[in-house]
């Protein structure tokens, strides 16, 4: 049996939205599957490990601040054990989830020992380039981010494969990775075969909007609150909110004549779908500096067959763009009321049926599943 061994510094958060379905593809076509992750939690700053199938742990050091030195410290750490892992193991295939970028090195390391084992890059996120800073501070920093920039650059082309969580990564990186097999393969949400409903509550009582997820260092209270209080001006708004952070209380006392309904972190999926199904739209807006081209947070609304108020740029914008499932926002609030003017109560709906459809066209199992066996046929490997 071929044996597969894939590395995911934060299982925690990554292990849901991809290497699951990874996991599932390799254990499908017969693969003996093994997944390596580190025994630290990222996001909370606390020891991680569950127990499930296929899953081990190498302990790293932990770290306190985002940047540090031992968070430094600790991504080499988990990138030098991992390929010791790996020369026990001496697995065909080896699908290495980045960041941390150190990952890139050691594979390279490997690679030029293990010359027949495959390695297969996950672009999951962007580092340097995604770091919600300003451009005068990266300018301040820019020999530190030059190297973490280079760990990743320089070594990538050891890959005989590699995946792109989205288009926007895949330009930026496209003439480094030039020759080497590559996908975008978006993330996906399984919905379990439960179906999604698309209708929607009337206009007449004013708008709903939602917004899932973190309120975190990339959430931009500022803008979605100006958002939310300007429309308030023109007409009835009750905000959703489904999720919590750092910056949540600040954010809600920034809402003025805004109905605020929060329902707190939910993870039931029948309970969100009622949520989803009391909006009109959601919010999709996030700092304007941060380097991504797709969220989960896009994913879910799609699903949920939620049109969106957007303001990521790339991927996001294009389908939007060329779907008509919501708005493009640029910061011009004058564009936006002249566009909520022209609503009713069918062009939501069928706004809602669209951004249900593109969820089916983008994102659901089957299209990563399709994806990833086109992937490893242009390498070889099936």
């Amino acid at each position: 049996m071929n044996k597969i061994l894939i590395l995911s510094a934060f299982d925690n958060y990554s292990y849901a939205v991809r290497i699951k379905y990874v996991e599932k593809y390799f254990e499908n076509i017969g693969y003996d599957v093994s997944i390596l992750s580190a025994d630290f939690d990222h996001r909370n700053k606390r020891k991680y490990q569950v127990e499930r199938k296929n899953l081990n742990y190498v302990h790293v050091r932990h770290y306190k601040k985002n940047l540090s030195i031992a968070r430094i410290l600790s991504h080499r750490e988990f990138a030098q054990k991992a390929f010791k892992y790996a020369e026990k193991v001496r697995p065909d295939i080896i699908y290495v989830s980045t960041p941390p970028n150190f990952l890139f090195r050691y594979a390279n390391m490997y690679k030029k020992k293990h010359k027949t084992s495959k390695i297969i890059f996950e672009i999951g996120d962007m580092w340097p380039e995604t770091l919600p800073v300003s451009d005068n501070i990266k300018k301040l920093i820019s020999p530190c981010l030059n190297i973490w920039r280079m760990l990743r650059n320089k070594y990538m082309r050891c890959a005989d494969g590699m995946v792109f969580e989205c288009e926007l990564f895949y330009k930026h990186l496209r003439d480094i990775v030039a020759g080497i097999p590559s996908e975008i393969i978006y993330l996906t949400k399984d919905l379990n075969g439960k179906e999604t409903k698309v209708s929607a509550p009337s206009l007449k009582n004013g708008l709903s909007f939602c917004y899932v997820g973190s309120l975190n260092n990339i959430f931009d209270e500022n803008l979605t609150s100006k958002f939310l209080n300007q429309i308030a001006l023109k007409y009835p708004v009750t905000f959703h909110l489904i999720g919590g952070g750092e910056k949540k209380n600040q954010f809600l006392k920034m809402l003025k004549n805004v109905k605020i309904i929060d329902h707190g972190i939910v993870y039931d999926e029948t309970e969100k779908a009622e949520i989803y199904s009391q909006c009109h739209m959601a919010l999709n807006l996030m700092k304007t500096n941060v380097f991504v081209g797709l969220t989960m947070k896009s994913i879910e609304y799609f699903a949920a067959g939620l049109p969106v108020i957007n303001n990521i740029p790339e991927d996001t914008k294009n389908i939007v763009e060329k779907n008509g499932c919501g708005f493009n926002y640029t910061g011009d609030m004058d564009d936006v009321i002249a566009w909520l003017e022209t609503l009713n109560d069918r062009k939501i709906d069928d706004m809602k049926n669209e951004s249900y459809k593109i969820y089916e066209e983008n994102f659901k199992v089957q299209v990563f599943d399709n994806k990833l066996k086109k992937l490893l046929e242009n390498t070889g490997e099936i």
